[in-house]
């Protein structure tokens, strides 16, 4: 993997982590429910990013096999990204625009 990979890969965490830091503040700031909906939202987009550089990483390494995640074994995994990732893209701009319309 090149170095231009490793900047994505670390934008995948970065970018959900300060999301997530920025909803607690408004959390601490405004106790609301669109708060708690940007801290979820936030918290599943940085779980699925920590997934993605697992999953892409153990695979360049050759720590995980491929084909685990096209096996029934693997299916469990796939279904928890993507619900993770269908949390994350609900959650997080329902929370955001609620909060940003009541501002």
């Amino acid at each position: 993997m090149s170095l231009g990979d490793y900047l994505q890969e670390f934008l995948l965490v970065l970018a959900p982590a300060l999301m997530l830091a920025g909803s607690i503040i408004a959390w601490r700031k405004k106790r609301r429910f669109s708060a708690i909906l940007q801290i979820v939202g936030s918290a599943c987009f940085l779980l699925w990013g920590v997934y993605m550089i697992a999953a892409t990483m153990g695979v360049a390494w050759g720590i995980i096999d491929l084909h685990f995640f096209r096996s029934p074994r693997g299916s469990w995994v796939r279904y928890i990204s993507f619900y993770c990732l269908w949390t994350a893209g609900i959650c997080f701009p329902v929370g955001f625009f609620w909060h940003a319309l009541r501002a």
